[in-house]
């Protein structure tokens, strides 16, 4: 007869798991080493081959969906390690993209979450001199390559939590439901009422070739049940993407890493990896492109009359039955 398995107790944000395996600390291994950091970096560089030709537009937007789950990507493994670091595997089969965000702005803004060490603030600071305590012993006084990561993560985490960028994230991903292509923004003063300027007097704000344009639904006279869907446009540079997914691929390796020697791992047996420059973490970010999200659209509004309940406007669906008879 085979012994007990051990129990381990986690939190997904705030739900409560019990994971039960005879080898818990050998299943987590296989996960982490089974995970390729590189595999992001790799795919970015095919992408990269495309932009240049008629695929350019398909290229791109596969670009920036990339770049949206390499950061996906790591946040998870980030709040794993916050949470469940001895089940990291079973963490992320169990979280969703709500309690994601729960526990990426948790992090953000240093709250308290359900750890192994009870309930306590967690940041980003604290996990990354967690990740990288046996990164690079010459590193200096106040570990400034651990400060510069968890700077970027933070960065990340306020992109992961943009409703803009989610909504766009989601178009991509679910049917590819995007218009690709940036937009250019001019600005220029009416000569009279309802005469636009000459387009020799516009101001240009500059803009991209590459971006998209997708539908956003927002709630109309703040109803539940009631909306629009208000036309968005954000721009972005391939080259500002494939930065941002090697940093990311970088800290995807490093948390790996950092995990397992938390686990008890050798870390002379390990590879930390970091830019050969510390203004890579910025450059990233340095690229001027003009306006980055335009969500101009004409106004909607409705009357108190016209907000009808739930009960209303299924009675309004199922009352067709009749009048198609």
């Amino acid at each position: 007869m085979s012994a007990m398995p051990i129990p381990y107790v986690f939190a997904v944000a705030e739900r409560p798991f019990c994971c039960w395996e005879h080898d818990l600390l050998a299943r987590n291994l296989e996960f982490l080493r089974g995970i390729d950091p590189d595999h992001f970096d790799s795919v970015a560089g095919l992408l990269f081959a495309h932009l240049d030709g008629d695929a350019a537009m398909s290229a791109s937007i596969a670009l920036r969906s990339l770049y949206h789950q390499t950061v996906e990507a790591l946040l998870s493994l980030l709040g794993a390690a916050a949470q469940a670091p001895e089940a990291v595997q079973a963490w992320i089969a169990k979280c969703s993209t709500h309690d994601l965000e729960e526990v990426v702005r948790a992090l953000l803004d240093g709250k308290p979450l359900l750890t192994q060490s009870g309930r306590r603030a967690v940041d980003f600071d604290q996990l990354s001199l967690v990740v990288h305590q046996a990164a690079w012993p010459d590193d200096g006084e106040g570990a400034p390559t651990a400060a510069h990561f968890s700077r970027l993560w933070q960065r990340f985490a306020r992109e992961f939590l943009d409703e803009t960028a989610r909504a766009e994230y989601n178009a991509i991903k679910h049917g590819n439901r995007v218009i690709p292509g940036g937009f250019d923004l001019a600005l220029g003063v009416e000569e009279s009422v309802g005469v636009p300027a000459r387009p020799e007097s516009m101001v240009s704000m500059g803009g991209s070739r590459f971006g998209s344009t997708f539908f956003q639904p927002e709630k109309v006279r703040d109803s539940k049940l009631h909306l629009r869907t208000r036309r968005v446009s954000v721009n972005w540079s391939p080259k500002s993407m494939g930065q941002r997914i090697v940093l990311a691929s970088l800290s995807i390796s490093n948390v790996i890493a950092g995990l397992q020697v938390f686990l008890g791992v050798d870390p002379r047996s390990l590879v930390f990896r970091r830019p050969a420059s510390a203004s890579a973490f910025d450059e990233a970010w340095s690229e001027a492109i003009g306006p980055r999200m335009t969500g101009i659209d004409t106004v909607v509004r409705i009357e108190a009359v016209d907000e009808l309940g739930r009960s209303d406007l299924l009675a309004e669906l199922e009352g067709r039955n009749s009048a198609a008879d």
